[in-house]
Order: C-alpha cells, then sequence, then structure tokens
C-alpha cells in the first residue's frame, strides 16, 4: 500500500510538472507569435515630403494635436504621434486600467525625461531626489483631509479680502481679466496651507510659487528643440533656463528667511522645555513624513505650489465662463447656495452637497480637461497588452481621454448640460461616479486610480467657496461672447485674456459670519 502510495505520488508530481511546463511553454510560444505577429503601428505626424527637420511636424503638433489624436484612432487603438518631445505611443482609453495595473509603466521616470531632471534647475523632478516618491502626496491626501475643517473656514476669510481687492465693491458693470486674477486668488488661498503664515504674507513667495511652473515648462520646451547631446551644454546659454534658475534663487532667499523665523520658534519652546510648536500646513506635515531624512524643503514647496495652483486656477476659471453665459443657471446655484448653506452651515460637509455645483464644475471639466490625454508612463520593460499590442521597453505611452466625448458614455457629449452629473447621482451604482472628485476611466479630468490628483478632494472645496462668495456678491456675464479655449499641443487652457463684467450685488447670505 505504502509502495503504492508512492508510485501515485510521483506520477502525480510528474504530472503536475509536466502540465506546469506545458503550460509555461503555450504562453511563452503564444506571447512570442503576438509579438511576431503584431502589425507595425501606424506613425501620425511624420515628415512630410521635402521636411529635413522636425521643425514642421513639432508646429503641427503645437497647433493641431486634437485633430492628429483624431486622425491616429480613426486608424487604430494604439498608434505613434510625433510631437514636440519625440514620439509618444498613444493608447485609445479602452487600455487605461492595463496601464494602471502594470507595475513596469512608470509615472516618475515618464517625468524624468519629459523634463530634462538630470539638468540644473529641474532635480525636483527626479524621484530619487526625494526621500520617498509619496512623501508628498500623502501628505495632501492625508494631513490636508485632518485639517480641511479648520482650512474651510480660512479659505472663506481670505475669499472674502480677495474679492473686495480685486473684484473690488462697485455696483456700477465693470471688466476683469478672469484667469490672472484666479489664478492669483488660489495662490493666495494655498499659501498658508502649503508654507505657513509667514510665507503666505510674502507677495515675492507668492509670485515665485506661480512663475516658477509657467518658467519650468518654458525652460522644458526650449530645450527639446536641441539635440540631446547638446542640452548638457546648451542649457547655460538659454534665457529661458536662466530665468528658471533665478526663480530657484530667489524663492530660497525667501524660504530661507521664513524657515529662520520657524526654527526660532522650535528653539525657543526646546529652551523653555516645552514641546515643540505644531503647525498646520504642508511645509510641516512634509517634515514629519519624511522622518528626519534632509530633503529640499524649498523646492518642495515649489513643487507643492505647482501641483496645487494651476490646475484648480484653470478649472474655476473654465467654470466661471461656463455659469456666467447661462444667467438661469447663475439663478439656480444661488438658490442651491441659499438651501444647502444657510441651512447647513459653512463646512465641508456642506459643500459636498452642493451637487449641482459639483455637477457643473465637473460638466467644465468634462468638456475641457487641461489635456487631452492623460497618464503619462515610461515603459521600463517590453510590455506586451491583452490583445497583441507591444509596448517596447524605453517608450514613453499616454492614454488618451477619448471617453469623456463619447456618445457611447454621455448623450450630446459636446453640449454643456449644467445637470447631467446631478441626473447620473440617481441611478443606482453611479452616485459616487458622478462627483467630481471621483476619477473613472469615463471622466479622466483629474487622471485615473492611484496616480490621479491627490489634492482634488480640497480642490473641489475650495473652488465651491469660491463660487459661493462669487454668485452672492456679484452678478456676472461674459464681455464679447464665448471665450476661445486656448490649445498648444495637447494642453487646454481657459483662455488667459478673456474678460467677464461683475457688479456688486446685496447677497442675501452672509458668508463672513458662517466663516468665523
Amino acid at each position: 500500500m505504502a509502495l503504492e502510495l508512492a508510485a501515485h505520488s510521483l506520477i502525480s508530481e510528474n504530472f503536475t510538472a509536466v502540465l506546469t511546463v506545458s503550460i509555461a511553454l503555450a504562453l511563452g510560444l503564444s506571447l512570442l507569435l503576438r509579438r511576431r505577429n503584431a502589425k507595425p503601428l501606424p506613425v501620425i505626424n511624420g515628415r512630410k515630403l521635402f521636411e529635413f527637420t522636425d521643425s514642421g511636424l513639432k508646429e503641427r503638433y503645437r497647433t493641431s494635436a486634437k485633430e492628429l489624436l483624431e486622425e491616429g484612432l480613426r486608424k487604430s487603438d494604439a498608434f505613434y504621434l510625433q510631437t514636440d518631445k519625440g514620439p509618444r505611443l498613444v493608447l485609445a482609453n479602452r487600455y487605461a486600467r492595463e496601464v494602471h495595473n502594470n507595475p513596469h509603466l512608470s509615472i516618475s521616470k515618464a517625468m524624468e525625461d519629459e523634463l530634462h531632471c538630470n539638468i540644473p534647475g529641474m532635480e525636483g523632478y527626479k524621484g530619487s531626489y526625494w526621500p520617498d516618491t509619496e512623501f508628498g502626496n500623502i501628505a495632501i491626501k492625508q494631513d490636508i483631509r485632518k485639517a480641511l475643517e479648520s482650512l474651510v473656514k480660512s479659505w472663506s476669510q481670505e475669499t472674502t479680502a480677495i474679492l473686495d481687492e480685486f473684484w473690488t465693491t462697485k455696483p456700477e458693470w465693470h471688466s476683469l481679466t478672469a484667469s490672472p486674477l484666479v489664478l492669483d486668488m488660489v495662490s493666495q488661498l494655498t499659501a498658508r496651507m502649503r508654507s505657513g503664515p509667514d510665507l503666505a504674507k510674502s507677495t515675492a513667495w507668492r509670485r515665485l510659487s506661480i512663475s516658477f511652473t509657467v518658467h519650468t515648462f518654458i525652460a522644458a520646451a526650449d530645450l527639446d528643440v536641441w539635440p540631446w547631446f547638446l542640452r548638457p551644454i546648451v542649457h547655460w546659454f538659454l534665457p529661458s533656463w536662466k530665468r528658471l534658475r533665478a526663480d530657484i534663487e530667489e524663492a530660497r532667499q525667501v524660504f530661507d528667511a521664513a524657515a529662520a523665523i520657524r526654527l526660532a520658534e522650535k528653539e525657543a519652546a526646546i529652551a523653555k522645555g516645552e514641546s515643540p510648536p505644531v503647525y498646520e500646513d504642508m511645509l510641516y506635515w512634509m517634515e514629519q513624513r519624511a522622518k528626519g531624512v534632509p530633503f529640499d524643503t524649498c523646492l518642495a514647496q515649489l513643487l507643492i505650489a505647482q501641483a496645487m495652483i494651476h490646475g484648480t486656477a484653470d478649472l474655476t476659471t473654465q467654470a466661471i465662463f461656463d455659469i456666467a453665459e447661462r444667467p438661469e443657471l447663475i439663478e439656480e446655484l444661488r438658490a442651491e447656495i441659499l438651501t444647502v448653506i444657510g441651512i447647513e452651515g459653512l463646512t465641508s460637509a456642506s459643500l459636498n452637497n452642493l451637487k449641482l455645483m459639483d455637477s457643473v464644475i465637473k460638466e467644465s471639466q468634462r468638456l475641457k480637461p487641461m489635456f487631452l490625454v492623460t497618464m503619462k508612463r515610461y515603459a521600463e520593460e517590453s510590455i506586451v497588452l491583452s490583445d497583441g499590442v507591444v509596448i517596447p521597453k524605453g517608450a514613453q505611452i499616454v492614454v488618451h481621454s477619448q471617453n469623456m466625448w463619447d456618445e457611447e458614455h454621455y448623450s450630446n457629449p459636446l453640449e454643456f448640460q449644467s445637470h447631467r452629473f446631478l441626473e447620473r447621482r440617481k441611478i443606482p451604482g453611479q452616485e459616487v461616479a458622478s462627483q467630481l472628485h471621483t476619477t473613472t476611466i469615463n471622466h479622466m479630468g483629474f487622471g485615473f486610480g492611484r496616480h490621479g490628483c491627490p489634492g482634488r478632494s480640497y480642490a473641489s472645496a475650495m473652488m465651491k467657496i469660491f463660487l459661493c462668495h462669487i454668485l452672492l456678491k456679484y452678478d456676472i456675464k461674459l464681455k464679447g461672447g464665448r471665450p476661445e479655449i486656448a490649445r498648444v499641443g495637447v494642453l487646454l487652457m481657459a483662455n488667459h485674456t478673456a474678460q467677464i463684467e461683475v457688479r456688486r450685488r446685496q447677497e442675501e447670505l452672509n458668508m463672513e459670519e458662517l466663516s468665523v
């Protein structure tokens, strides 16, 4: 009996081994055949006849990226697009989950490559420059959430002062250029949360928090036109790179002065035998998250500002344009504010209950996200997707956000429908997916998955506070018709020069009393 059992065990083990090897060989052969049989992917926007440099294709990309992407999708769900930064493998939206789940597709290396992180001035975009590539994101996701209730009150208080200064209290109609004012507003509202009260008072710091981002991308674009082997030399002579490094140097001077004040407060407390002060700002939270590992606190602050300011300001500006175009929507939103905030008070929970406003902002973002593509990744290994499409090692990929404008997912997809997501909340299973802060493959305005914008919940609250103040305190309308969207490559921006007309009105609800 024992011999029979041993023989049976041996046969079972051999059979299992043979079966395992057979399956492995079959899978390997399948992958090999898929690689061999993979059709060459189309290349969109290559050089035309008699074009001997890439200048022509780069210009076409900058002016006609939308049309080039549409051309590519008509040919294939995966194609190469020649851009001003070199070839990019563009994948249709249906690949989003595969891209999200693949550990060999790196977002940090994609940024490193795109922004020339080995050049002085761009060091902060290199993941290895920091104690932990996620420590800043964790501070945004966890620490801001804990402090959100107190931030809501302070944001509302600061919004009152900002509007009185820049939008004025004039009862007559007057014109404003919306985008730069909103950008300054977001910079001011986030300054205290990002950098603490001392830096928040500095006009130089707020200016640098904005200009650093602008000058970063201008410098990167200027270097893109040079051959890769000349870039380590030529950047020293480019005005845009000199300006970027000057921004960083000035920022360090401003930052160090404020940091000295905080250090003195800490040392004074310790000298008295007291616990060091605890601050409610990103500067303090990131230092705590670093757990004693030294890091470039000034540069971290500039990068946090980049993440917080520009996207929030752009979406807020676009929402203002979309609302100002529709007088009936203004009245609906005012009624919702009075009903919700008037009864529940000003809290993060009541802001979440501004469901029509939430729908309006999400619809603005659906029709005009900041980018036509998202999910930038660098392939650290060669990857075969589920249908046989091969992503070569070293490829830079992006995923198209096409579902946001697809009639399969949205009725009349190119039409602004203020109630679209409000109505979708009523569909079983769609309540969470229809909220502004939620990312899905059909709405990638904040990205998708674990690398989606980490601060989207706080950005949602900030935008709603600002819109509450504007709609209650001002009549608004567009000046000169609907503003054209500014397009540069895959970047879509709310019009920077468009004006709105505003006049002060008597608000039905005192936001100042609710902000205490």
